[in-house]
This record gives structure tokens, sequence and C-alpha cells, in this order.
């Protein structure tokens, strides 16, 4: 019987051998299983036993370079080519100015972006 943490489909409940999928979770999860036995002359005994699920997807780092200093009306490059994520690719970018200035980003959706101001 599972006692706490996210709910899973549990085969063979009334087994020796307790075996279901790990689910997805957002965050590292500990799920809690409780075993009772009972002997032939109806006497029972319960342990239970903790399963740390372990969230696999690592965030993605981001990395949009070091701070620029750039003469106005000149063309600037931005790249985020040392972003990485440790379990994957990336697979997509996306630039966006926070302040300042508007200036039309080239390559917004790209690991370079390039603007004119």
């Amino acid at each position: 019987m599972q006692t706490s943490g996210t709910a899973i489909t549990i085969t063979d409940a009334d087994s020796a051998t307790l075996s279901f999928t790990a689910p997805s979770v957002d965050d590292d999860e500990v799920l809690t299983f409780q075993l009772q036995v009972t002997d032939n002359n109806g006497a029972t005994a319960t342990d239970s036993v903790d399963v740390t699920v372990l969230n696999v997807n690592q965030l993605p780092v981001s990395n949009a370079g070091v701070d620029l200093t750039a003469d106005e009306q000149t063309d600037v490059s931005l790249s985020g080519a040392d972003s990485s994520d440790s379990d994957g690719p990336l697979i997509s970018y996306h630039w966006t100015q926070l302040t300042g200035t508007t200036a039309t980003l080239n390559g917004a959706d790209s690991n370079t972006s390039t603007f004119y101001r």
C-alpha cells in the first residue's frame, strides 16, 4: 500500500514483490510504501520503505555572455553560445530587450542576436 507521495499504479500489490513505474516529478519526491505480512496463524506485521524519485530533467543554464559597451549607431552581436543543458540539447533560444531605447533584434530566436541602434 502506498502511504504518501504522488499516486502511482501498483502492479501485484498482493505479492512479495511490488513493481511500479516511477512518476514524473517537478522536484525530487519521496514515495512511501507499507508492507503488511500475515502468517498462517493470522498474526500480522508491517514495515515501510521510502523510494526517492529523482527529477532527471535538470534546468538548462542560460548564459547571455559578458556585459558590453557599444558606440551609438554600431552593430552589436550578443552570444548565448555558452548556454548549456547537462541532460540534453538546447532546442530553442529567445532574446528579449528589457531596458533602454528600443532596438531591432535580428536573430532573436537563435543563440546569437545582432542589433543596430
